[in-house]
């Protein structure tokens, strides 16, 4: 049974690692499709994420969920998905993909408004990190252009978390439902605008790798892995971003938005182990260590012999 539970739990270190990858090449996508508006491209985008989304459904044989409860998913996985390309090609993706990533920030304070869980001093702390990169990324960009949206992507993101964990949501109806907002919303543009057959390659490739095959993997991951551990995986995201950039991007970052960077991961990952403490998901360490004692304390009476039920029964 542990080989079994080791060997699921690296199938989803795998399935988080091929995830994170898949997401980080938003931005070098955003920035050869820059020909697109940020409606134009996020509907190109979606209709190959749904597309996708839908093969996958079809071929597992999976029925969606129920409509009214992954509504509030999908609104803001379709909202995260506009914001962050607008932000993107206002202040670049390595930024629009750090200040997406403050989305811990906003869950700490739902959790405290609405749901009365106060955070813990270390949160604080994280939070001011997560709030001192998010300045400094923008700090080298004119009027602060990108803050605002970018910011939204945070919060937004969020939500599509916090959505998730709603009575009879489905994540994967979110995500399909959300794709096919996304793709209506913005199709008027699609069709008015006269893209270049480049600009259409880049699209429809951040709408299979970045949008659908991604979001197909971390769905898997997150059955393998705990939530906690599948969100500072892909908190390496902007660093892979980043790089995609520089090799294929001729777009370097300054050293302003390196540390801004790095400091909004810190913080992240820093909230995310807070967000997903064992405690905080039911579980308990003094009870599973008690079940596991009486379970080898029955296993050994058995094979000796012994009066196993009556053991059974006095435990």
């Amino acid at each position: 049974m542990q080989h079994k539970a080791k060997n699921g739990q690296l199938e989803g270190i795998f399935l988080s690692f091929a995830a994170m990858l898949s997401f980080s090449l938003g931005g070098l996508c955003v920035f050869r499709a820059k020909a697109l508006s940020p409606l134009a491209l996020n509907s190109a985008r979606c209709f190959a994420a749904a597309l996708l989304t839908l093969c996958f459904f079809k071929l597992t044989k999976r029925r969606p969920g129920k409509l009214l409860p992954a509504l509030p998913g999908a609104f803001c996985m379709a909202l995260t998905g506009f914001f962050y390309i607008y932000t993107a090609q206002l202040s670049g993706g390595a930024v629009a993909i750090a200040l997406q990533y403050t989305s811990p920030v906003f869950s700490v304070l739902a959790l405290w408004v609405f749901w009365k869980k106060r955070p813990a001093p270390l949160s604080f702390l994280a939070a001011a990190c997560v709030a001192l990169g998010a300045a400094a990324c923008c700090a080298t960009l004119p009027k602060g252009q990108g803050l605002i949206t970018g910011m939204a992507t945070g919060l937004l993101f969020a939500g599509v978390f916090l959505a998730g964990n709603l009575p009879g949501a489905d994540p994967l109806t979110s995500c399909l439902l959300g794709e096919l907002m996304s793709a209506l919303w913005g199709i008027n543009q699609l069709l008015g605008s006269s893209p270049s057959a480049e600009s259409l390659f880049w699209a429809a490739l951040m709408g299979m790798v970045q949008t659908g095959l991604a979001y197909l993997l971390l769905s898997l991951a997150l059955k393998k892995l705990d939530a906690g551990s599948v969100n500072i995986i892909c908190a390496q995201e902007p660093a892979f971003n980043i790089l995609w950039l520089a090799l294929f991007g001729a777009q370097w970052p300054s050293p302003n938005q390196i540390w801004g960077c790095s400091a909004i991961l810190t913080g992240a990952v820093l909230l995310t182990r807070e967000l997903y403490k064992p405690e905080q998901s039911g579980y308990d360490e003094e009870k599973e260590k008690t079940a596991r004692r009486r379970h080898d304390f029955c296993a050994a009476r058995g094979k000796t012999g012994g009066r196993q039920n009556e053991n059974i029964g006095i435990l």
